[in-house]
């Protein structure tokens, strides 16, 4: 099911760019320009990370070659080398302690846009769900007080997590009706608390000089929640029931620990 729906957005990245464009590519079209245009719009318009844009290509590729092997005349660019992007390792990063204390310790209350999507980050930095979850997060989950319990969209997997003293205060404070905000939104805004935060302005890495307030986004928090709590001494088997993921090596990459973790 997972997979039919990145292929549906895939599908839908490809109409929303032909609306951009005012104009119905067909087969025979996706070559050299297209690809360059195309790759264009997943980045620039779109803000896919690297990863993202090669894993959008290798799924228009694959349909390609299916199309062609029904016997439907497609370009002969598409077995060029260069049609897909390269599957680039990208700084992906967790937020430490220090960093996620001081981000939830921020006076935000004199800009509601930014105090909300904090406080959304916040949650999901607390509970390691996907975005999309975030909205079903309500006085109707809520059980006994002490967990929360939701239905995940992407797996529709119930799942039962513990309601945490950080959490309830959140939930308290919107009565239990979380802000509502785009996913693209969110990664603007979200930018933009991070580099309030001091801690944050650091560079990524030595190889990496960019700040890691500019790196910070929806996801950021999931990959905080795996990492702290691992680096706490939970397994990645019990972590993975919280998340919502399948497989343990998945999971894995998650994690995304500085020098000073490591070496605790």
């Amino acid at each position: 099911n997972s997979t039919v729906q990145k292929y549906k957005q895939a599908k839908n990245n490809l109409e929303d760019f032909q609306k951009l464009k005012r104009r119905v590519y067909k087969t025979e079209m996706i070559d050299l320009k297209f690809r360059n245009d195309y790759v264009d719009f997943l980045i620039n318009v779109q803000n896919y990370a690297p990863t993202t844009v090669y894993r959008k290509m290798k799924f228009l590729r694959t349909v390609l070659y299916f199309i062609e092997e029904q016997g439907i005349k497609v370009n002969p660019f598409l077995h060029n080398s260069r049609f897909l992007t390269k599957d680039v390792e990208v700084d992906n990063i967790a937020l430490s302690e220090k960093e996620l204390i001081e981000m939830e310790s921020l006076d935000l209350s004199k800009d509601k846009r930014l105090e909300q999507v904090r406080d959304l980050f916040l949650i999901a930095c607390y509970t390691g769900q996907r975005f999309s979850d975030l909205n079903k997060i309500d006085k109707n989950n809520i059980i006994d007080d002490e967990y929360i319990s939701i239905r995940q969209q992407k797996t529709n997997e119930a799942i039962t997590l513990p309601l945490l003293n950080s959490v309830r205060k959140i939930l308290i404070k919107y009565n239990y009706r979380l802000p509502k905000i785009s996913n693209v939104k969110f990664n603007e805004y979200i930018k933009e608390v991070a580099e309030k935060c001091n801690t944050l302005e650091i560079p990524c890495s030595s190889e990496n000089d960019t700040p890691r307030y500019k790196m910070v986004s929806s996801h950021t928090a999931r990959r905080t929640f795996v990492t702290l709590n691992y680096s706490k001494g939970i397994d990645l088997d019990t972590l993975k029931i919280g998340t919502g993921h399948k497989q343990t090596k998945t999971l894995q990459t998650y994690i995304k620990m500085n020098d000073k973790q490591k070496a605790a």
